[in-house]
């Protein structure tokens, strides 16, 4: 015989075990600390197999062991919010949505996203559920459509046609051709082919938007959970027959529910019903004659959600408390010895929206679970207790800046509170009214607390409703002054424009400055007002539509305000004279939170778009951004020593984050070009070292490799980046052996590198800019890559990190005209020279001009044609270029038995002959010598009409012999010597003017030349 047990005693008999976890700490984003709490609780799914729950909590989805409530593992994915979830009926897999109106396929085990779904097309994913043949899932949106989707290949295969508001339930018949859909605000039920997507008969009868849907085991009968209280059972036969009234479909109504319905759900077996129920309770039914077998009731939270293992031992539900709940029962659905239960904490039901830390930077306060305010050890991450007292929603809190005992709090409730936060007591209720506590604020030096109220009942039209400002002692609590911040306006229609006096909206925000003797306000009519704390006076306004009611903040000095815009920016002011020193861009949506570390040099704000930045003050740039939050980051706080900034977003979690870190590892280096055509031999190469969006950077070092058969390095400048005014740039060049190019391009030879530093003395640097300008001289012509290795970026505390290496510098070759044998981009007397020096060579070579396999005088003579057409038919005239005039007459010879006639040919033959007439000189003459000034040597040049014996004697201004050079017998021509600039006993001589003689045969001449040390 079956014991049944009063539910009553069910209640009392449950043996509560909550699980502790260190798990926050999982995954956490770069620069934060340490994290508190788990994320809000959106929803779950149970596992096919019953051993598992997937949890989706606004960071991410949470996967827990049924048994032991232990965390398995913790998949996030992107930055938005993640709300709904629904295991795979292998429970291999997972699909969420992420990122708005998409949805991700993960794998449970390893977290890894598998495959995404787009085109859903509206924001909110409500609600997600696997076919029973595991092929395709569907997915309801607050768009009203419902969306079926096949899961190997990610293709929307139907767009259903749903209720007229937010989807808020999806059910599948277990034979899978049925799909069942409810809407928020629709009292029908949709009924459609699954295969198809046609609609079948809609099922009316509820008086109120229906909640929640599940199908009984043998598909014959849908239930259906609503906001009228009501449970109603329908036959899906005779619903799908189309001849027979609505109110025939209905096979039974339960009416046993006090408040609304969220959520219902059938056993495996079809035999039992359990229903989730607003009054705070889950009832549990026989389902073929609806007698409620057990209640569980909670005077503190209400379940939303719940589900049934696969063999009915374990009862889940989340609640409004943040929790989830698995009531277990070792024998089964009967309850024969009574219900076990555990409980899984750490996740939140509500975003951080309000936070504040305590003078001694060791406890953080935050609004918390059920009206409650939450107090957590900064320092290990650990919860303290709850303040307990408001009956609605906590909008602002705040430590006393002199006092870590002292918290002031308010709420919708209409009241503001004072706590003792070692005793978690409420000290006093400094006021109580029908209206909301939009803001509190404590004055400096604590003695004062304020609070922005906006009175009566909730309005659309809020100008329609006051708004004052109370002013209280905080050791008495008596009321010290009232400000009339805003009177409500008669009507809807009358024209609101800017007051003299006061705000034509009610207050958002309020604070006192630095000093105390002001208290200043904020509201959406884009006014910033001072009142006098003593009179209530209004003192000042600034009105030039610079503020959108988000937040407002002062320096600690006073000096400076700061608040946000219209467009998602900041904007930075000089308090005394309303000079815009700053306006600070990089948030994408609405600014929620602005604040100033304690010293005043750094500003952070937090935003929709899901960012916290940090901006230096003096400079308007910013330090900072730290990304880990999913959806809007709410509000932020500092600890007194300014290293750690607490945030608190929507997704129910507090981040701490380091604010020395101070240069983010996703700052990217780069070389540019990255790709360059070679100069000609001989020709400079430059490069650029550049830095994309750096933060704080007062050093840097960097390893530049190049290929030294190609190139050489010249030298290298400090960029733009950090000031060249104050600080250290070093370039060393060196070699490393075994460097491989990051191009792969082969190199047999050693690769070298140039290594640069610089460092600033105390100044850092943001933003983008050039680190280094690198010059090469170039080689050979040729393929290679200058890459970058060992990159690290430095701040001024001494905080490193390794940016991101984006790009190498790929050298092509370019092309040249085949002329030009050695590739310096000009044919001239040194391709004549390189041809010479290659007579004979056969086989591909750069000197075989005309490809016939052998560098011969055809080649040359090739050459000798170009070099002709570029200088118009003259001879060339560098002493330093021209071959010998034996070597010409012998190019010539050489040239003239082959008796081509070739028309270019021909030219080459007639430049080699101007090149011999150019080397045949007319008169004897001393030439003047190069380079001049000169230092240390240089050459003298002379020409000869008719052969002789040459000397060449250097004198002293004072006509002291300095070197005699004896040439010896020259022939006709143009010829050259090279001096040195020593003295017979071999030393240098000193700078000076100098004279040199030649002397050759009967002829003699004297010139002037100058040594310049």
């Amino acid at each position: 015989m079956k014991h049944i047990i009063p539910s009553i005693l069910i209640t009392l008999l449950l043996a509560t075990l909550v699980i502790a976890q260190d798990s926050p700490q999982w995954q956490l984003p770069d620069g934060a600390k340490m994290r508190l709490g788990k994320g809000k609780l959106y929803d779950f799914a149970y596992s096919p197999d019953g051993t598992k729950i997937a949890a989706a909590a606004g960071i991410g989805i949470w996967i827990y062991d049924v048994h032991t409530g232990e965390e398995l593992n913790l998949i996030t994915g992107g930055n938005a919010l993640i709300t709904r979830v629904a295991f795979s009926l292998d429970g291999n897999t997972i699909v969420s949505d992420i990122n708005e109106s998409s949805l991700s396929l993960w794998d449970v085990n390893s977290g890894k996203q598998i495959r995404t779904y787009w085109g859903h097309g509206h924001p909110v994913i409500t609600d997600i559920v696997f076919s029973p043949d595991g092929k395709t899932f569907a997915s309801g949106s607050t768009g009203s459509s419902v969306r079926i989707w096949e899961i190997d290949s990610g293709r929307q295969l139907h767009r259903l046609s749903g209720p007229g508001s937010s989807v808020t339930s999806i059910a599948y018949s277990p034979d899978g051709k049925i799909l069942a859909v409810s809407g928020a605000w629709d009292e029908w039920i949709f009924l459609h082919k699954a295969d198809t997507g046609d609609i079948i008969p809609w099922l009316i009868g509820h008086t109120a938007g229906v909640s929640s849907l599940a199908f009984s085991g043998d598909g014959k009968t849908l239930a259906s959970g609503s906001n009228d209280n009501t449970v109603r059972l329908w036959d899906v036969d005779l619903a799908l027959a189309r001849s027979v009234e609505s109110t025939e479909i209905q096979r039974r109504i339960i009416t046993r529910h006090t408040d609304k319905v969220y959520d219902l759900t059938y056993s495996a077996d079809g035999r039992y019903l359990a229903t989730a129920c607003k009054d705070n309770s889950i009832r549990l039914f026989d389902a073929s004659n609806l007698n409620i077998r057990y209640t569980f009731k909670n005077d503190t939270h209400f379940p939303y959600k719940i589900a049934l293992s696969p063999e009915s031992h374990t009862l889940v539900s989340i609640g409004s408390d943040g929790t989830i709940r698995l009531k277990h029962d070792y024998n089964g659905i009967d309850g024969r010895y009574g219900w076990g239960e555990r409980i899984i904490a750490g996740h939140t039901n509500h975003g951080i929206n309000a936070i504040d830390i305590s003078p001694d930077g060791n406890t953080l306060v935050t609004e918390g679970m059920n009206n409650t305010l939450s107090l957590w050890d900064v320092n290990t991450g650990t919860q303290q207790g709850n303040l307990t007292g408001h009956t609605s929603y906590v909008n602002s809190v705040a430590f006393s800046p002199v006092d870590n005992t002292i918290i002031a709090s308010g709420s919708d409730d209409g009241t503001m509170r004072l706590w003792n936060a070692d005793t978690h007591t409420e000290r006093k209720t400094l006021i109580s009214v029908v209206g909301d506590v939009e803001s509190v604020a404590f004055s400096p030096n604590g003695n004062t607390v304020a609070c922005a109220i906006t009175y009566g009942e909730d309005n659309p039209q809020f100008y329609l409703r006051d708004s004052k400002i109370h002013l209280f002692d905080v050791e008495t609590g008596t009321a010290l002054l009232t400000i009339a911040a805003h009177i409500a306006q008669t009507s809807s229609s009358e024209k609101l424009e800017v007051h003299p006096t006061r705000h034509v909206y009610p207050v958002n925000e309020i604070t006192f400055t630095p000093h105390g003797e002001a208290l200043v306000s904020i509201s959406h009519d884009d006014t910033i007002r001072f009142w006098n704390t003593q009179t209530g006076a209004h003192t000042r306004v600034i009105s030039e539509k610079t503020c959108t009611a988000g937040s407002v903040a002062f320096s600690p000095d006073g000096k400076i305000l700061a608040c946000d815009d219209w467009d998602d920016n900041i904007n930075v002011r000089d308090v005394m004279t309303n000079t815009l020193l700053h306006t600070l861009k990089g948030h994408t949506d609405n600014v929620s939170q602005i604040v100033f570390s304690p010293d005043g040099t750094t500003l952070a704000s937090c935003s929709v778009d899901g960012t916290v930045r940090v901006w230096d003050v003096d400079m308007g740039v910013p330090t900072s951004t730290f990304i880990g939050h999913k959806g809007s980051v709410i509000s932020l706080a500092f600890t007194p020593n300014g290293s750690t900034l607490a945030s608190g977003g929507r997704d129910g979690t507090i981040l701490l984050w380091d604010t020395t870190v101070r240069i983010p590892s996703n700052i990217a280096v780069a070389l540019s070009p990255t790709t360059i055509e070679s100069p000609v031999v001989g020709e400079q190469l430059t490069l650029s070292l550049n830095i994309g969006a750096g933060q704080n950077v007062a050093a840097y070092q960097a390893t530049v490799n190049y290929d030294p058969t190609a190139l050489t390095y010249i030298d290298s400048t400090n960029g733009d980046f950090l000031s060249a005014d104050e600080g250290i740039f070093h370039p060393d060049p060196h070699t490393t052996e075994g460097v491989s190019l990051v191009s792969g391009v082969s190199n047999p030879e050693n690769t070298k590198s140039i290594t640069i530093t610089a460092t600033t003395f105390g100044e850092q640097s943001n933003g983008d800019g050039i680190l280094a300008t690198i010059f090469f001289e170039v080689i050979v012509v040729k393929p290679s890559t200058v890459s970058l290795s060992d990159v690290l970026l430095t701040d001024s505390a001494g905080n490193s990190t390794k940016p991101i290496i984006n790009t190498s510098t790929e050298i092509t070759v370019p092309d040249f005209v085949r002329e030009d044998v050695n590739q310096d981009g000009v044919v001239d007397i040194l391709d004549l020279t390189f041809i010479a020096a290659n007579f004979g060579k056969t086989g591909k070579q750069q000197a075989d001009v005309n490809g016939d396999g052998v560098v011969n005088i055809v080649d040359l003579a090739l050459v000798a044609a170009a070099l002709g057409n570029n200088n118009n038919g003259a001879a060339p005239n560098l002493i330093s270029d021209l071959p010998s005039r034996e070597d010409v007459e012998s190019w010539l010879h050489d040239a003239r038995q082959l008796n081509l006639s070739d028309p270019e040919f021909q030219r080459g033959i007639l430049f080699l002959e101007n090149i011999l007439a150019s080397l045949t000189p007319k008169q004897t003459a001393l030439l003047p010598n190069y380079p001049n000034p000169f230092n240390p040597d240089t050459w003298i040049p002379y020409q000869l009409a008719s052969p002789a014996e040459v000397n060449i004697s250097i004198y002293t201004s004072d006509g002291k012999l300095v070197k005699a050079l004896t040439l010896g017998h020259k022939t006709v021509g143009i010829h050259q010597v090279h001096w040195d600039g020593k003295n017979v006993a071999g030393e240098k001589v000193a700078s000076g003017i100098y004279f040199y003689t030649l002397q050759a045969g009967n002829y003699t001449a004297t010139r002037k030349m100058l040594i310049a040390k």
